[in-house]
């Protein structure tokens, strides 16, 4: 290997270095991920992973006739470059959401198929079409629908139990390559573990990923078509009209007296009605102080309040003269025991 070759290698290696450390950065920190420095460093990642894969093919370190067992031990951390890629597009916050899916989507399928070519820990990978196609459980399933459900169940339950597996070994493979001891052996297994779980995770994106493009795309045709109709003329508001007790007076037509049930007159009407039959008096008399019909419904709460305050100060007068009466009664008993019975009465003694 000549000098700028090996001199290459090592850029693209600790760009990927440097790329992955920030990812990892990006993936702990609890900044919000709409903040100006959260975008700030999706952007630096991007550009510096971007860079990486730049250099990787011009090295043309990966071929398609290889497996990965033939991959160099240093050479494997870059399978994870369109993965840490696609990843990184999602979270970068943009207008154009259909566009951010379409890059993750081509990013995300670029690294299964060449983890599928290069049979990366004997896993099965799907084709693009069967990632791509999405099937709506049925609403109403039958014996067949319930054993579907049940083994999509059974199968989610393992892939968990997998990514816990595949976690906690990961965190112990860390952890020794931290030793300074570590030999090649545990780098190749800490990083062929490492792909293994970005194809666990990268095809449940991908699955979403092809669930969310409809969406954005109907989203978008009926922005569209909402820009492209005419304005509108300025609403004119209908003059105000008689409020109708019933919903409309084509109900009240129907309805009629046929239903005494359900009242069939204006609030005009009933006035009038009311006012014929005598509950008002003569029309001049309710011209003075009198409310009108829909002013007494609006104040029957505050008469009702008032009535309920007439009551209370009754019962509080009441209770004031028992006590007057009580206080008075008291006083004559008292006056009895100090006054003997006759007492200051002379009259007629000798």
């Amino acid at each position: 290997m000549s000098a700028n070759v090996e001199d290459a290698s090592g850029t693209v290696s600790s760009l990927f270095d440097k790329g992955l450390k920030l990812y990892h950065g990006l993936c702990d920190t609890m900044d919000p991920s709409n903040s100006p420095e959260y975008q700030a460093k999706v952007r630096t990642c991007i550009q510096i992973l971007e860079d990486a894969t730049r250099l990787v093919s011009s090295l043309g370190l990966f071929s398609t006739n290889e497996n990965v067992d033939e991959v160099a031990t240093n050479d494997l951390k870059f399978f994870l470059l369109p993965v840490l890629l696609g990843d990184l597009s999602l979270k970068l916050n943009s207008d154009d959401r259909l566009n951010i899916l379409k890059v993750a989507e081509v990013y995300f399928q670029d690294f299964l198929q060449r983890c599928k070519d290069y049979s990366v820990g004997g896993l099965y990978i799907p084709d693009r079409d069967q990632l791509m196609e999405y099937e709506e459980p049925p609403r109403h399933p039958g014996p067949l629908g319930f054993e579907e459900m049940a083994r999509q169940r059974e199968d989610k339950i393992r892939k968990f139990r997998e990514a816990k597996d595949l976690e906690s070994k990961l965190i112990e493979l860390k952890k020794a390559l931290e030793n300074p001891s570590s030999d090649e052996s545990t780098t190749r297994d800490y990083y062929l573990l490492l792909i293994k779980k970005f194809v666990f995770s990268t095809i449940e994106e991908v699955k979403s990923i092809s669930q969310e493009k409809p969406i954005v795309e109907h989203l978008i045709k009926t922005k569209k078509g909402n820009s492209d109709v005419k304005k509108l003329p300025p609403f004119v508001s209908k003059p105000l009209k008689p409020i109708i007790i019933t919903r409309d007076a084509v109900q009240k037509a129907v309805y009629g007296l046929g239903y005494p049930s359900i009242p069939a007159m204006t609030v005009e009407e009933l006035v009038d009605q009311r006012m014929k039959d005598g509950w008002y008096g003569k029309l001049s008399e309710t011209t003075g102080n009198a409310r009108s019909l829909l002013d007494e419904a609006k104040n029957t709460e505050m008469a009702a309040l008032k009535a309920e305050q007439e009551d209370t100060d009754k019962e509080r007068l009441v209770e004031l003269d028992q006590e007057e009466q009580l206080v008075r009664t008291r006083q004559f008993d008292e006056w009895k025991d100090d006054h003997r019975r006759g007492y200051g009465n002379r009259h007629n003694m000798g």
